[in-house]
């Protein structure tokens, strides 16, 4: 019902992702390479006929079979791709299967809503019986923000893992565990906060309350409870680091800077500048409706460049 309603909501939208294109588009860029078998890459569009129209939203589909097979592109390497490298992947499947088009957007976003609303199904469970979890679902998921489609899409990306860490946290908390059940639930938090790195780097704000619940808040019906808890712990960093360390390793190639350079490229709002007392800055916020973050790298880099700093 929730795909359905969707579905039918989004026909009716003119200009669905109707964000500013930096947002979106030229962030999952690479992954029109994957869906051509190419890997993930990129390439100057303007080369390749119907790319850059599809790019900036002047065309709703792109056919792959444009790309010339002995194209040299670079490998994917900028901060932002990197640290969102499960979202492109997915994105670059969801194109690999259903051909390179807005549509295809379209039914991810839609896919995301539906995994949602069965999570939120599992939280209300908690406290409602059947028919109450499934009317407050239904009364969540069918409201106008959720049938939106002008939230980015790597931003909503990361509300199903928030929500699952959210489900397995209160099992650890409110039920009484056996081992077993204990060491599921931990590997599966660790999991779930490990692949949502690749898809929001917020996620990380989860481990500190994940390893609280883990250590204080589990009921185990078990001889040695601190044993049990110990080894919930470690299988929970085992898993997450496992899970998260492509992500990681490829941001360990900027140094791990990229928040902070995002954070120096932006500036801080005025009123931020000023609560804090730092006494002036050097720079100031830049408007996001006006110029993308990757513009504002791109003159940074250029201009450090040209002036001898690698």
């Amino acid at each position: 019902m929730v795909f359905f309603v969707g579905y039918v909501f989004s026909q009716t939208d003119p200009a669905p992702f109707s964000y500013p294109y930096q947002a979106t588009m030229p962030h999952i860029y690479p992954a029109v390479f994957f869906a051509a078998g190419q890997g993930f890459m990129t390439a100057d569009m303007d080369t390749i006929p119907g790319l850059a129209e599809f790019i900036y939203k002047e065309t709703d589909v792109f056919d792959t079979y444009n790309i010339p097979a002995d194209i040299q592109g670079m490998p994917m390497s900028s901060p932002a791709a990197t640290s969102h490298l499960y979202y492109i992947y997915s994105i670059g499947w969801l194109w690999r299967l259903l051909g390179v088009s807005i549509d295809a957007l379209i039914k991810y976003a839609l896919v995301q809503r539906l995994v949602i609303a069965v999570l939120f199904y599992g939280l209300f469970r908690v406290g409602l019986g059947k028919i109450g979890a499934f009317v407050a679902t239904i009364a969540v998921c069918v409201s106008p923000a959720m049938l939106s489609l002008d939230i980015s899409l790597r931003d909503t990306g990361k509300v199903p893992f928030v929500l699952g860490f959210l489900l397995l946290s209160l099992h650890l908390a409110l039920r009484p565990l056996s081992g077993l059940r204990l060491l599921i639930l931990s590997g599966g938090l660790g999991l779930v906060l490990g692949i949502g790195i690749g898809f929001r780097q917020d996620l990380l704000i989860c481990v500190p309350p994940a390893l609280i619940v883990l250590c204080g808040f589990t009921h185990i019906n078990k001889f040695r409870p601190l044993l049990w808890r110990s080894a919930s712990v470690l299988l929970f960093f085992i898993v997450f680091f496992v899970s998260s360390w492509p992500v990681f390793r490829k941001a360990a190639l900027e140094f791990n800077q990229q928040v902070s350079v995002h954070t120096v490229l932006l500036g801080m709002s005025p009123a931020l500048d000023g609560e804090l007392n730092f006494g002036g800055s050097s720079y100031d916020l830049f408007p996001h409706a006006f110029s993308g973050e990757s513009i504002s790298y791109a003159a940074i880099n250029t201009y450090a460049r040209r002036m001898g700093n690698h």
